[in-house]
């Protein structure tokens, strides 16, 4: 990649990391699932108008809209829940270290869904190794106990997870231009999470709170900065470089979060957290490197 790719991965990286202290202030304002559904509606505007500029707006017929569906749930709906949810017991850095869990988790799925994805010895021993990461990572304070924090940080891998199964079965879907996609996906992943805050009694309790000016600022900056910035960088950096060298931003996304947390919001960094990021990267390079030819 050229110098300017390369600055616009991390840019890419950091603008999806920024989204964890975002979400770690304000969902002690307002309800994980009322937050992660006014991510959503509040992004999906300028989402929206950078894909009518770009794309020619939201999906086009009903198999777009089909696919749009998929995402909707498991990129958008499930994912913001659950990293909100999880961030009230576990620090903002701890969540971009157990999100870094992502690539991981999609050759996992790979491998059952898609027929020329499968498992070799490398892979193997890749997924042995971040394996051995996420329980340096979880283990302590498991051993102490399943109280909340361990609680968090199982929720919180959850997000991986779907999001991990989502970009997987997209790709048996019938490609699609990845900002009308975005559009769709935040569209839909409003439907599917506003009955749910309904049901919840969210919109009863935490929309007085948007009231304070704090948290509305707050939740424009998570809106723009940390959810629709990170959509559209990414769809520059498919453009210019490649699905491949684009995917390469979830490699910086938890480092930048480690920094992002400790500097902005003065969370002390765990020598777990640590040691376990460093052996999720190795084994997620080891199986999300391309064989040779």
């Amino acid at each position: 990649m050229t110098l300017l790719n390369w600055g616009l991965l991390l840019l890419t990286a950091a603008s999806f990391a920024i989204s964890l202290p975002f979400n770690k202030v304000l969902v002690a304002d307002l309800s994980p699932i009322l937050l992660a559904l006014l991510r959503a509606v509040v992004a999906f505007p300028a989402v929206w108008l950078l894909a009518r500029l770009w794309s020619g707006g939201l999906p086009a017929d009903r198999r777009e809209w089909g696919t749009a569906a998929l995402g909707g749930l498991l990129v958008v709906a499930v994912p913001f829940t659950a990293i909100a949810w999880g961030q009230q017991f576990i620090a903002s850095g701890l969540g971009g270290v157990l999100y870094g869990t992502m690539p991981l988790m999609t050759a996992a799925f790979a491998h059952f869904i898609i027929a020329d994805e499968r498992v070799n010895l490398r892979k193997l021993a890749g997924f042995t190794l971040g394996l051995f990461g996420i329980i340096i990572v979880v283990g302590p304070s498991v051993l102490l106990g399943f109280g909340h924090e361990p609680l968090g940080e199982a929720v919180t891998l959850a997000a991986p997870m779907s999001y991990a199964l989502g970009t997987v079965l997209l790709r048996r879907r019938p490609p699609m231009n990845p900002l009308r996609l975005t559009a769709g996906m935040f569209l839909v992943g409003q439907a599917i999470m506003l009955p749910v805050a309904i049901t919840e009694g969210a919109l009863n309790h935490g929309l007085g709170d948007l009231l304070r000016l704090r948290t509305a600022v707050l939740l424009i900056g998570l809106a723009l900065a940390g959810t629709a910035m990170p959509a559209f960088l990414n769809y520059l950096l498919i453009r210019r470089s490649g699905a491949t060298n684009a995917s390469l931003a979830m490699f910086f996304l938890p480092v930048f979060a480690l920094l992002l947390g400790s500097t902005i919001l003065q969370e002390s960094v765990r020598f777990s957290a640590i040691a376990g990021l460093i052996l999720i990267l190795c084994g997620s390079l080891m199986v999300t490197r391309q064989d040779k030819a």
